[in-house]
């Protein structure tokens, strides 16, 4: 990536107007700083095809992936779009916080190996939770991924506005399957706020029953029956929200047309959470700054591309399932990127600046 102002996504016609009057600058309470700013600018250079994009106005914004991640997620989509039954999945969650910004990682399955290990694929770090950031990486990751080889691959939201209207607008093939987690997280929220005229325990189970319904019938048939013991204020809520969208996005009979959901009705959920202990569990990643949060992510992301390597030359922390066998390779023929393990990421990184300064 170049370092010039047109490549960051700076309008070079602003820039005179930032200079002279802060009103026109970034609206983040606490902007990026100089070092962080020197920091990534150094990575881009470093991390060959790293950082895809990254832009200073009007809000900071990058996306990154390490480009074996991405060239190995095109492979396992070329696959799944030539065997349904492999149990692909893909999501994106927008709700990870570090610090000052927001982490949205697209998540996905290896079907190669054994247990199908999640892997993220890409990043997007922004500011604020804006449709265009969501709609501009949505459209460059799924470009370089292939839209045309997941027509059959679910592809895991919630019912943010900001993640769905993108998906809809440019990809309207690609199945769009909403997280049980966040629908009954969006009831719970609506709950909290009308509690004396609802019983919190009732309208959760109501809801995990709809989700569960087996066919269109049976989602009906729940349905009216369940609206009996609602309050209108929440009749009018559900009618809203929720009707047309359980059926077309959640319900078990929809999401068990595909692969990742025969056995498995909780992998909506399961998916995200994964991903979620990787990164709140191996690392203190809320307090780093932005250059040093990059950085760990491509360190995770070249853990990845070292534990898929070994696993494809013989049986290792992961291994081949017998139907790939076939692409096993000897160990002479696969480059392993040098990596730690991820409970050590932040710590090597500081210990590498330390050695710096």
């Amino acid at each position: 990536m170049r370092s010039s102002t047109d490549d960051m996504g700076v309008d070079s016609q602003v820039i005179p107007k930032w200079t002279k009057n802060p009103s026109y600058g970034p609206k983040c309470k606490t902007p990026i700083s100089r070092d962080e700013l020197k920091g990534i600018m150094r990575m881009s250079e470093s991390l060959d095809s790293f950082i895809t994009q990254f832009m200073l106005m009007p809000e900071v914004t990058a996306s990154f992936g390490h480009p074996e991640l991405i060239k190995e997620a095109c492979a396992l989509l070329s696959l799944s779009s030539e065997d349904a039954s492999l149990p692909q999945l893909v999501s994106y969650d927008a709700t990870f916080k570090c610090g000052d910004f927001y982490l949205s990682p697209i998540v996905m399955r290896n079907i190669k190996l054994e247990g199908n290990p999640v892997f993220p694929l890409a990043f997007c770090l922004h500011k604020e939770k804006l449709t265009s950031y969501h709609e501009n990486f949505l459209c460059e990751i799924v470009t370089k991924l292939g839209a045309e080889h997941m027509r059959n691959v679910p592809f895991l939201t919630d019912r943010e506005r900001g993640l769905r209207q993108p998906l809809q607008r440019n990809f309207p093939h690609i199945p769009n399957v909403y997280h049980w987690n966040h629908i009954l997280n969006d009831v719970n929220t609506w709950i909290k706020k009308h509690r004396r005229t609802n019983d919190p325990t009732v309208l959760k189970d109501h809801i995990v029953l709809l989700l569960n319904s087996s066919s269109e019938e049976e989602y009906q048939h729940n349905y009216e029956q369940c609206r009996l013991l609602w309050s209108q204020p929440f009749k009018q809520y559900f009618d809203k929200e929720l009707k047309d969208v359980i059926p077309k996005h959640a319900a078990k009979f929809f999401i068990q047309k595909f692969s990742a959901f025969k056995n498995d009705v909780a992998a909506t959920n399961n998916i995200c959470e994964i991903m979620d202990r990787v990164v709140k569990t191996k690392s203190d990643w809320k307090k780093m700054p932005v250059d040093r949060l990059i950085h760990s992510v491509y360190h995770m992301q070249a853990f990845f591309v070292h534990e898929f390597q070994r696993a494809y030359c013989g049986p290792e922390n992961y291994a081949l399932k017998e139907q790939f066998s076939h692409l096993r390779k000897r160990t002479g023929e696969s480059q392993f990127p040098s990596c730690c393990p991820l409970a050590t990421i932040v710590d090597s990184i500081e210990s590498e600046e330390n050695k710096e300064d």
